[in-house]
C-alpha cells in the first residue's frame, strides 16, 4: 500500500498492490474514517488497465491524475473530469514515447499551475529523474523540463510531493549517502530553481521510504518496507503506509527586544524597489 492522499477529515485515497501472475498489478482504493480509523479501501474503476495507481487530486480542480499501464509495463500518465467520468491519456509531451511516465502532482506556485512527474526519459541525470511541465489556462501541458541537478542524480528520484504549507518540494531518492534504500528528501524553491536537499532523517529508515504527502501543515503520510510493515512471506517485501504528525516547538520569549545569537539564523526580508525597480 502506497500514496495515501486525505483530501478531507473522513475520506482519502491510495494505491494497493498485489503480485499476480509473477507481475506486479495495482489499484486506487477510497477508504472513510469512521469510528477513530480507517475502513477499508473501496476500489475505484478508473478504466480496462492492468494497474492504475499514483492519484492525485488537486484542490478546486474539475480534473484528477493518476498512472496507468498496460500488460507490457508501459506507465503512462491519464486525467479524468469529475464530470465526465471518462479517462483520457496526457498528451505525447508527457506521455513520450519509449520513457516511464507516472506519479503526477499537480500544485500552483503564484497561481500559475505546475505537473511535477517522473520519468526515465532522455535528458535526465540517470535513473528515473523528476521533470515538470507549466499547465496553461485552457490546461495544455507545456514541453517538461527537468528539476534540475540540486534535485536529480544518476540515482533514481520518484514521488514528489510540493508541500504548499512550507514551500519545499518532497520526494524520494535511492543516492549514496542516506541511511539505506529510498529516503526522503526535501528542498526549498519552485520550477528547477531549487535549494540543496536536505535528508529527512527523522522519517527515514534503512530501509525504503517513500511517497510522503501532507494534509495539513503538521500531518501527513508515507509509505515504507520497515519492520513495522505487514508480510505474508518475505520480511521487508511490501511497503505499507505510516503517519507522522509533527512536533511544532515554540520559541522561548527573548529577555530583550533584541535578537540574541541563539534566536538566528534567520530569514530577512526587505523592499528593494526604492529609488526604482532595477536599483
Amino acid at each position: 500500500e502506497s500514496n495515501f492522499i486525505q483530501i478531507d477529515e473522513t475520506t482519502a485515497y491510495f494505491s494497493s498492490s498485489t503480485l499476480e501472475n509473477e507481475k506486479y498489478q495495482s489499484v486506487i482504493l477510497s477508504t472513510l474514517f469512521i469510528d477513530g480509523s480507517w475502513q477499508k479501501g473501496k476500489y475505484i474503476n478508473l478504466g480496462e488497465f492492468y494497474s492504475t495507481a499514483n492519484v492525485n487530486l488537486p484542490k478546486n480542480d474539475s480534473v484528477f491524475y493518476f498512472s496507468i499501464c498496460d500488460q507490457q509495463g508501459n506507465w503512462k500518465i491519464a486525467s479524468r473530469e469529475y464530470k465526465k467520468q471518462i479517462t483520457e491519456k496526457l498528451n505525447d509531451n508527457i506521455n513520450l514515447m519509449n520513457s516511464k511516465n507516472t506519479q503526477p502532482h499537480v500544485t500552483l506556485h503564484d497561481k500559475q499551475k505546475v505537473m511535477y512527474f517522473v520519468s526515465d526519459r532522455k535528458g535526465g541525470h540517470g535513473g528515473m529523474d523528476i521533470w515538470l511541465s507549466i499547465i496553461d489556462h485552457s490546461g495544455n501541458f507545456g514541453i517538461p523540463i527537468n528539476a534540475g541537478k540540486k534535485i536529480n542524480s544518476r540515482f533514481n528520484e520518484i514521488t514528489p510531493f510540493f508541500n504548499e504549507f512550507e514551500g519545499e518540494l518532497y520526494f524520494s531518492s535511492d543516492r549514496n549517502n542516506g541511511l539505506g534504500g529510498f529516503d526522503i528528501y526535501k528542498s526549498r524553491g519552485r520550477l528547477n530553481l531549487w535549494e540543496k536537499p536536505i535528508n529527512v532523517i527523522q522519517i527515514n529508515s534503512t530501509k525504503n521510504e517513500m511517497y510522503l504527502t501532507f494534509y495539513n501543515e503538521n500531518k501527513g503520510y508515507f509509505a515504507s518496507n520497515r519492520s513495522e510493515a505487514r508480510y505474508n512471506t518475505e520480511e521487508f517485501c511490501c511497503n505499507d503506509i505510516f503517519s507522522f504528525k509533527l512536533e511544532t516547538k515554540e520559541m522561548e520569549k527573548p529577555i530583550n527586544k533584541q535578537l540574541t545569537a541563539k534566536y538566528t539564523p534567520l530569514k530577512l526580508y526587505f523592499h528593494n524597489d526604492e529609488p526604482d525597480c532595477c536599483t
